[in-house]
């Protein structure tokens, strides 16, 4: 799309909103661009896509910021890298700027394009298109959060009235709110209407079996359906925030029609099996779109009705009341009598409860559970069932729960870590160097270039060796991070020993080597305080003149004089390694932390004399710590599930995949997650008799 680059902001924006319209008569469709992974959701709940035209509007605001205020407001990160050429573009564009005239621009530009937005969100309702509607929702998202951004910082210039731009910032977050509830509402108008509507799954009074008594109603399977190819689109088109919302709403106003429905109808004796089924694959259908929408696993079970969360409270009473409705319909005669006989009150299901796991939840998910537990009554899951269903809920989100992972992470003695080291370092069989990450910009808008959108595992479909090197990595160096001492000898030290020549790397004729293990390499990176400020000393004394013996003197005299910027753990684990290694391995001065010091001290010189990008330059530590260990997880979510004893599965699973498994269209169909429809119900009863 064709747009004027040069001029006054507001002759630009008219012809932007024009050109855009243009676009929209022409394709029926908005020209959208993607937003870089490593921002999207976040705090501010950023898009995965937005317009060509609100894109090219935050580039505009952004020139007229930097002629205002002479500097970037480091929202867009290439003008943020380029702020001196910014600030000569912008003299020969707006010359006369200041902060007062900034902000007028801003909410006059803000307030056309929304009058705009509102036109093409009326056409998208009118034609009921979720391609323009969700491309509306991207442009008014992504507006809202530059506004929000250009507030914070303008709220210091005491000088400047942000009273237009606030408002205008109002406008942008009401509208984002509003679109959410019309896409919330023109899904469950076609969920009600349409999914949840057929006269034969429906006419319970009649004398003929449903489907020869071989299957449960249709409704069921297509509203699953639905709800699963909804929440997939969901998750690729709706900030993730914004769509879990949407989705819980879906399901909890479905849920409503579903459990009046069931709980009153009256139906004939012939047709009494089929409200049994249905019911039965109705709650496994909810327990398996229930994680998409929770925080955690105590959303999940529902431990407690005192969920923050008005919609999880809600959708746990009513599959409640369609468990009890399950049991009372489709429990036999004689049984029925045996516990009513001493009267209501003395029934468990009729008693309030105050803990424990939802008695549904635990008839939904009979492999999470133990099997002896008596429903209702307060958890006494093991931990690995606590860190499975734990697991479901991060894997179930729209956008990875940092915070979440790492708590899984720490869980029954980093129960998570140990399968992940043990798995991958039996299979690292090469001797590599430590591959050098460099940042990249991916072609995506708002790329910051700090690696967080970098994805290896979409290069090969199963696990490489370079793979294997940075999940051992990972895992290590996460461990470091909040293991002690105790946990670090119990758990890391056994997987060290057990690889061959593991104790090579703390030998002092192998200082200079660099092909070292991962696990060496991740302790060498707690080094990372101390190692730069050395070695640009030493360089610049080398430079000057500076002897050998010189050069070694200034090398501790710095390890002694910022040591106390280093991560205790380093000390810890050359501890650890110090009392571990061999007889026959001496490592420099007796010292595996001399060791250890020079050796990353030897790597950094290395590449800097090479004229090399710094070894600490790439990806944010962190960012890649857990993004690896995620996308591990997630690839193989099998494995970890069949170890934590909650898996299905007959069959021993190999944890080597670099890519999600993608599920057919005919598995869903025809699946709930790793159950068949219609099996539940047959498999407990038969239980229980």
């Amino acid at each position: 799309m064709e747009v004027m680059e040069d001029g006054n902001l507001m002759d630009k924006v008219n012809i932007l909103i024009q050109r855009d319209m243009e676009y929209y008569d022409t394709n029926q469709s908005i020209l959208q661009e993607t937003i870089c992974a490593g921002v999207i959701g976040g705090k501010l709940d950023f898009p995965r896509s937005a317009s060509f035209a609100s894109m090219k509007l935050v580039i505009w605001w952004e020139e007229e910021f930097v002629a205002a205020y002479k500097k970037s407001s480091e929202f867009l990160p290439k003008i943020k890298k380029a702020d001196k050429q910014a600030d000569d573009d912008s003299e020969g564009i707006v010359k006369d700027s200041d902060p007062s005239k900034f902000v007028s621009l801003i909410a006059k530009s803000a307030d056309q394009l929304l009058a705009h937005l509102h036109i093409l969100t009326q056409e998208a309702l009118d034609h009921a298109d979720l391609t323009v509607l969700t491309g509306t929702i991207g442009a008014s998202a992504l507006l809202k959060n530059c506004l929000w951004f250009y507030i914070k910082i303008i709220k210091e210039d005491k000088k400047c009235n942000i009273e237009e731009i606030q408002s205008s910032y109002k406008k942008y977050h009401e509208m984002c709110e509003a679109l959410a509830e019309r896409l919330l509402d023109l899904h469950c108008r076609l969920v009600s209407l349409y999914i949840l509507q057929d006269a034969e799954c429906l006419d319970w009074e009649s004398e003929k079996p449903f489907f020869e008594s071989e299957r449960g109603s249709y409704i069921i399977q297509m509203w699953w359906l639905y709800m699963q190819g909804t929440k997939d689109d969901l998750w690729n088109t709706v900030p993730p925030k914004m769509a879990q919302r949407v989705f819980a709403g879906m399901l909890n106003e479905s849920l409503t029609i579903l459990t009046v429905r069931y709980t009153q109808s009256v139906p004939s004796e012939i047709r009494s099996q089929l409200i049994v089924v249905d019911i039965s694959n109705l709650l496994v259908c909810v327990a398996n779109l229930l994680p998409a929408i929770c925080n955690n696993a105590k959303d999940l079970v529902g431990v407690s009705y005192s969920s923050s969360s008005k919609i999880l409270r809600d959708i746990h009473t009513k599959c409640q009341e369609l468990y009890t409705c399950l049991l009372l319909r489709g429990a036999p005669i004689d049984l029925l009598h045996k516990v009513f006989r001493r009267g209501i009150d003395v029934v468990e299901m009729f008693k309030s409860r105050s803990a424990g796991d939802a008695p549904w939840i635990t008839f939904a998910l009979p492999n999470m559970f133990d099997d002896k537990l008596k429903p209702g009554s307060k958890t006494n899951n093991n931990p690995d069932t606590d860190i499975a269903l734990e697991l479901v809920v991060m894997l179930a989100q729209p956008q990875p729960n940092w915070a979440l992972l790492l708590k899984i992470l720490c869980m029954n003695k980093y129960r998570i870590l140990q399968l992940a080291l043990k798995a991958t370092s039996s299979q690292f069989k090469e001797k590599m160097e430590k591959p050098v990450c460099k940042n990249t910009k991916c072609t995506a808008f708002l790329c910051n270039e700090e690696g967080s959108c970098k994805d290896d595992n979409t290069s090969s479909t199963y696990l490489q060796q370079i793979h294997y090197y940075n999940i051992i990595l990972s895992s290590t160096e996460i461990l470091l991070f909040v293991g002690n001492k105790q946990e670090l000898t119990d758990i890391l030290l056994p997987i060290i020993i057990l690889q061959p020549d593991w104790c090579h790397s703390l030998e002092r004729r192998h200082v200079w080597n660099q092909i070292r293990p991962p696990w060496y390499e991740a302790i060498l990176n707690f080094s990372s305080p101390i190692i730069p400020l050395a070695t640009d000393t030493v360089i610049n004394a080398i430079q000057t003149g500076a002897t050998m013996y010189q050069a070694m003197s200034l090398i501790l005299a710095c390890f002694s004089h910022f040591w106390d910027c280093v991560n205790p753990a380093l000390y810890r684990v050359s501890c650890i390694l110090q009392e571990s290694i061999l007889t026959d391995i001496v490592p420099l001065n007796n010292s595996t932390l001399v060791q250890i010091l020079v050796s990353a001290l030897y790597s950094v010189s290395l590449v800097r004399l090479s004229s090399i990008c710094s070894v600490y330059g790439y990806t944010d530590t962190v960012n890649f710590l857990l993004q690896t260990i995620y996308w591990f997880i997630k690839c193989n979510s099998d494995y970890f599930y069949k170890q934590l004893g909650v898996s299905t599965e007959p069959e021993e699973i190999e944890p080597k995949r670099a890519l999600v498994k993608p599920i057919s269209l005919l598995h869903t169909m025809f699946n709930i997650g790793s159950q068949s429809f219609d099996q539940v119900i047959i498999v407990y009863f038969t239980t229980v008799a």
